[in-house]
Parts: C-alpha cells; sequence; structure tokens
C-alpha cells in the first residue's frame, strides 16, 4: 500500500507534464467555482430582493421564483460549456506537446531500425516536454554516426 503511493506521488510530482496539467487543471476547476459562486450570491440577491418588493402574491412570488431559477439553470449550463471548451482546447495543446516529439521519436526509432542513420540531430519545438529524451536521443544518433563514419 505505501509503496504504491509512493509510486502515485513519484508520477504527480517527479514528472513536469503531470505537474503542470495538475495545476492547469485545479487552477481552472477552482477559478470555474469562484466565478460561479459569485454569479450565483450576485443572482440570488437582486433577484429575489427585487421579486419579494415586486410580488402582490404568493402565486406572483412562486413564478418569480421560476423565472430566477430559469435564468440561473441557463447561466450554469452557459459557463460549464465555455469551462469544457476551454479545457479541451488546453488539453489538447498539451497532448499535441507530449506526444508530437514521441510521434518523431518513433519514426527515427523506425529509420534505424531500417539500417538508415539521419543526417540531423533529433531536436524538439520550443514548450515540448521530453526534453531530456530528444537530449538522449540526439547523443545517440550522433553514436551511430561515429560508429558508421568510423566503417
Amino acid at each position: 500500500m505505501a509503496q504504491n503511493q509512493r509510486k502515485l506521488m513519484r508520477v504527480f510530482t517527479a514528472h513536469p507534464p503531470q505537474r503542470y496539467f495538475l495545476i492547469l487543471e485545479f487552477g481552472i476547476l477552482l477559478g470555474t467555482l469562484v466565478f460561479l459562486f459569485a454569479l450565483i450570491m450576485s443572482s440570488l440577491t437582486e433577484s429575489i430582493g427585487a421579486a419579494y418588493l415586486a410580488a402582490r402574491s404568493a402565486d406572483q412570488f412562486n413564478s418569480m421564483a421560476d423565472g430566477i431559477v430559469t435564468a440561473l439553470f441557463i447561466k450554469i449550463v452557459i459557463l460549464f460549456v465555455v469551462v469544457f471548451l476551454l479545457n479541451a482546447i488546453l488539453n489538447l495543446l498539451m497532448l499535441d506537446r507530449m506526444t508530437g516529439p514521441l510521434v518523431r521519436v518513433q519514426r527515427i526509432l523506425e529509420e534505424i531500425g531500417k539500417g538508415k542513420i539521419s543526417d540531423s540531430n533529433f531536436t524538439i519545438r520550443d514548450g515540448d516536454y521530453p526534453v531530456p529524451l530528444a537530449r538522449a536521443l540526439s547523443k545517440a544518433l550522433g553514436y551511430l554516426k561515429h560508429l558508421q563514419a568510423a566503417k
């Protein structure tokens, strides 16, 4: 049990992509909750106060309360749709930064498997995450080029 917990904590703290992803997700969800709370409180305060002053009967107050609930529901749905879309876009961008270099690594390794050694070093774009992987692959390619040139 303790070993599983250590593994789990290592995954979330030892690797920058996971750490950045968790911070990003936490920030987005916390911001959404705070904004939603503020929206609900301000809407309820304004609406209930106006409904109480304007209502002449219980039926009229009930219809106003139904309108308040409907308006809040629509605002909440719109907010969650916007947050969902923002979250999806950010996740796709982060996924591209993590998987793009891995696809290039796979291509280079397939070429090496076929006996072809690329003339260029393996580089990654600014902002890509597996920097140590790129350095290690560049060193390996350099060594293979050196061995091939020595033949």
